[in-house]
């Protein structure tokens, strides 16, 4: 549906195409009621992958301090608003996640965990054109990820044109990708409300 249709229309379609798969999928075995609370489920995992994130960033960033590694997870698992989203409905809890993969793949590349390749780049424009397809806020994340990640890259080169160039490759590799999985429904935005979102 458009974003004019109905209340909440203007939301972006991901999460909500997932819930429909789920409550379509399990409404002939089920009632109404129990299939709305196998759809919170989602919100559920999406938490628990939140926890996941958090626990596989911190045996980056603190190798063999399992004390400092289990205190962190503490933190993260039980910060009050994931724990309130994840048992609502709502796309809030998929894009949380969606950020946070993203956020664990730039500190993977910070850390040499990961290899700063095409790949990475390509895997981190489909994470955030999935997390915008998820809410249109998510766009807030880009601004700090070409800061630091960029300064990152220019850190490595020992030619400064050599980091300017490989900048523009990962800029261009990981917007691309982005506009890729998410374009078409801010495309169809523009063309039924010349507006984005």
């Amino acid at each position: 549906p458009l974003a004019t249709e109905r209340c909440q229309m203007f939301q972006s379609p991901l999460y909500y195409l997932l819930a429909a798969g789920v409550y379509q999928t399990f409404l002939p075995l089920f009632s109404a009621d129990t299939v709305i609370r196998i759809v919170k489920l989602l919100s559920i995992i999406c938490g628990m992958i939140q926890v996941e994130i958090c626990y596989r960033t911190l045996r980056i960033a603190y190798p063999g301090k399992v004390s400092l590694q289990v205190i962190g997870i503490l933190l993260g698992g039980l910060l009050p608003m994931n724990l309130y989203m994840s048992q609502s409905l709502g796309n809030e809890p998929l894009v949380g996640a969606l950020i946070s993969l993203l956020i664990l793949v730039v500190y993977q590349v910070f850390s040499g965990v990961r290899r700063e390749s095409r790949e990475t780049f390509i895997l981190m424009g489909f994470i955030l054109g999935l997390a915008l397809l998820t809410k249109v806020t998510a766009i807030l994340i880009v601004p700090p990820l070409l800061l630091f990640l960029s300064a990152e890259i220019i850190r490595r080169r020992e030619a400064p044109g050599e980091g300017i160039r490989s900048v523009a490759r990962f800029g261009i590799i990981v917007f691309c990708v982005a506009l890729t999985v998410s374009g078409w429904y801010y495309l169809q935005n523009w063309i039924e409300m010349d507006r984005f979102f």
